[in-house]
């Protein structure tokens, strides 16, 4: 620990290598939380893509730790995909869901997180309504992209049918279930997402 004295007062800094190891394990736990959350899943059968509780985490991720750490967070996820890890739904290793009818959906979770925490980052205020919103913006554009890669497989007439429509309700129930976690926990106490 560096000591820094101040005109009499003696002030301690915290150590850069405490804050970075601490920041390391923050993004390494949350892409554990993420990996986690896609085991709890619901398969339909009209649709490649499964309901996860992945956007659940993804949302608390991105509204915890702030754009910048919930989007390594994804990155830290999208590298266990790649490295053969069994993080996605069932436990499954496919390297080669960047390619498929799931890709725009995954791809989406960098861009949810990143925004999700973009914009709670910018609240003057904390309120449920503003971070309910901002997460109905964040899902919304997860699943925009998702709708974009699931198209090219099921064709632009099947595509809200089986890529937007059994998933609205819900993302806006994960919404809620994120609203009223952050609500009951310390969230508005936090001042910095750095």
């Amino acid at each position: 620990m560096v000591i820094a004295v101040d005109f009499g007062r003696v002030a301690a800094e915290p150590n850069p290598l405490v804050r970075n190891w601490s920041s390391i394990l923050q993004v390494l736990g949350a892409s554990l939380l993420i990996a986690l959350c896609a085991q709890i899943k619901v398969t339909l059968p009209f649709t490649p893509v499964p309901i996860t509780m992945q956007t659940l985490a993804i949302l608390l991720v991105g509204a915890t730790l702030g754009s910048r750490k919930g989007a390594l967070a994804v990155l830290a996820y999208f590298s266990e995909i790649l490295m053969g890890l069994p993080v996605l739904s069932n436990a499954a290793i496919d390297p080669l869901v960047f390619l498929g009818p799931k890709a725009g959906y995954v791809l989406g979770f960098l861009v949810q997180a990143y925004c999700m925490g973009w914009m709670v980052e910018r609240m003057k205020v904390f309120s449920v309504s503003r971070v309910f919103l901002a997460g109905l913006v964040a899902c919304t554009l997860e699943m925009s992209l998702g709708v974009l890669g699931l198209a090219p497989y099921v064709g632009w007439n099947n595509v809200l049918w089986m890529g937007v429509y059994p998933f609205l309700v819900g993302e806006i129930v994960k919404v809620c279930v994120m609203c009223y976690i952050l609500k009951r926990s310390s969230f508005a106490s936090i001042e910095q997402h750095g």
